[in-house]
């Protein structure tokens, strides 16, 4: 898979490492659209055409307006073992987000965690804050710093520590920096800096993912550098 499609960038017996472009499903229930796992197991298929039903057990998802590094199983064993280190996490993702430049951002040099209480509504598919002595909470744990800026744009690195719906979107518009090109969780200002710069997807990429081969122990790690532009003016 290259160019448009989701870029295998690398495969081995275990495991498939892609890196999912922005605007296309990991994974969805409706047959007649296209998805990251769709395209792979295609893909697959046209390598070994007597084998039109591979294994492939997919281990961490990103929303679809979100582009980065998704992690396939390519057999039970490994799905299991990768499956545990996400629960204990021992897995580390990490991930790279543009948000509008604020002032007090600059004191954020140093990893802070974020933490928040959250539900799934599922009339409007949107995370919600609620009290934490909810029945229906969910924690939600975020490790974040600030990386640099650029006229309004400020670039975070952010390590998540839970896999909550919409959950670093929702936690840093709730603590005042929406991601740029986020329709859902974006404010006035940042739905005008995204109109400013042509931002039509998420500024939110999974760049860095690092666990232990399920085979090997052995810690392993990928990166891959964001296709959405706004991640290279900061870098001009």
């Amino acid at each position: 898979m290259s160019g448009r499609n989701n870029m295998i960038i690398f495969e081995d017996e275990s495991y498939i490492i892609c890196h999912k472009r922005a605007g296309i499903p990991t994974q969805t229930a409706d047959l007649r659209s296209m998805d990251l796992m769709h395209e792979l197991t295609a893909c697959l298929a046209r390598r070994k055409p007597g084998d039109r039903n591979p294994y492939l057990g997919l281990i961490n998802r990103l929303d679809q307006p979100v582009e980065g590094l998704v992690l396939v199983a390519k057999n039970e064993k490994a799905a299991a073992i990768l499956n545990g280190q996400l629960r204990d996490h021992s897995m580390h993702k990490h991930y790279l987000a543009v948000v509008e430049m604020r002032q007090e951002l600059e004191t954020h040099c140093e990893y802070s965690l974020l933490t928040d209480y959250i539900i799934h509504d599922k009339k409007s598919n949107l995370a919600v804050a609620v009290d934490e002595h909810d029945a229906n909470a969910r924690c939600a744990k975020l490790y974040w710093r600030f990386l640099g800026c650029k006229d309004s744009l400020a670039l975070l690195e952010i390590e998540l520590l839970t896999g909550r719906h919409h959950q670093i979107r929702f936690q840093l518009s709730h603590a005042g920096y929406p991601l740029l090109g986020d329709t859902k969780y974006g404010t006035q200002a940042s739905r005008a800096i995204s109109s400013r710069y042509g931002c039509t997807s998420v500024a939110l990429c999974a760049y860095r993912l690092c666990f232990r081969h399920p085979v090997s122990g052995k810690a392993v790690e990928y990166r891959v550098e964001p296709r959405n532009p706004l991640f290279h003016i900061l870098n001009d």
